[in-house]
């Protein structure tokens, strides 16, 4: 079973900016197969999505017209810094916080903490980036497990999301 982005299968141009695009293929799993049949995610329904698996999320700052919803037209992090004081520490599962979060920011982009038995694979793709060869090489030298949660994201690159064993320290670089 794979959830993949929407995007990837069929290049709609009707998509939700931010939003997570959740199918599934190959499953016997009703509720996955539920996902399959959503044409695009808002950003909340695919922040509750990701926190009903037990990943914490929290709001980030949007693109808006090509500027950061920030307002700062100096910011160098457009679109991927957070709403809240603390960041990811801000992070919950909380339905009631996430929807106050998404209900005064419904652009709000997702901001996720990873840890505690999830870990992710950042792929950048496009003009000048070297992520797609990357990626290939990886799966090539590592060839099982790509059938996992993956999301594309807004500058077009991929996040790969993986369950860790418990007690498994997972560190960026």
């Amino acid at each position: 079973m794979r959830l993949i982005a929407s995007e990837a299968i069929s290049n709609s141009n009707a998509l939700v900016p931010g939003a997570v695009e959740l199918f599934s293929i190959a499953s016997n799993n009703p509720e996955l197969v539920h996902l399959a049949k959503l044409n695009a995610l808002a950003p909340i329904s695919s922040a509750l999505l990701y926190a009903d698996m037990g990943i914490p999320v929290f709001p980030v700052h949007s693109v808006q017209v090509g500027l950061c919803s920030c307002s700062d037209e100096s910011c160098k992090a457009v679109g991927k810094h957070p709403r809240t004081r603390q960041g990811l520490k801000d992070a919950t599962t909380d339905i009631a916080q996430i929807e106050r979060w998404w209900g005064e920011n419904p652009d709000a982009n997702i901001g996720m903490r990873m840890g505690n038995g999830w870990c992710a694979v950042d792929v950048d793709m496009g003009a000048g980036k070297v992520g797609a060869q990357s990626l290939a090489e990886l799966q090539s030298q590592y060839p099982d497990g790509w059938d996992t949660l993956t999301a594309r994201t807004g500058g077009g690159g991929l996040h790969f999301f993986f369950r860790t064993e418990p007690g498994t320290v997972v560190t960026s670089g």
